[in-house]
């Protein structure tokens, strides 16, 4: 099962007309992820933001199998997605994207990796904005 089953328009409603997010999800975002300077126009960090952004909007993506044995979780393989679409609307290559997104982080403190605290910070500010 490819991502291009997936549709932009599934997911969480949009709070903005522009597909950016809304100051409500921006402050989520950047307490979950530990940002605490205005925002400064940064490509990485609109990369971030984009990446938030498709993450919200879809919720459903399925984990992946490979052998019949999960290869990714649904929640890595939502943060798959989420590159995966903002990759293809932008000039840099996916791991360019990927690791403008992840380079805020010196290490991966209490997690096992880089990629696992962004995952997880994403599921955090999520959270914040739904409850």
């Amino acid at each position: 099962m490819g991502l291009e089953k997936f549709t932009a328009g599934a997911g969480i409603e949009h709070k903005s007309c522009s597909g950016e997010l809304s100051a409500d999800e921006i402050e989520a975002f950047d307490e979950a992820i530990g940002e605490t300077y205005p925002y400064s126009g940064d490509e990485m960090r609109k990369h971030r933001e984009r990446v938030f952004r498709e993450f919200l909007d879809n919720p459903d993506v399925p984990g992946t199998f490979l052998d019949g044995r999960q290869h990714r979780t649904p929640e890595q393989a939502r943060l798959d997605y989420a590159w995966h679409r903002v990759a293809g609307r932008t000039v840099p290559q996916k791991e360019s994207i990927r690791e403008g997104t992840l380079y805020l982080y010196d290490d991966a403190g209490q997690y096992d990796s880089k990629t696992e605290r962004f995952r997880e910070a994403l599921l955090e500010a999520e959270a914040n904005l739904c409850g």
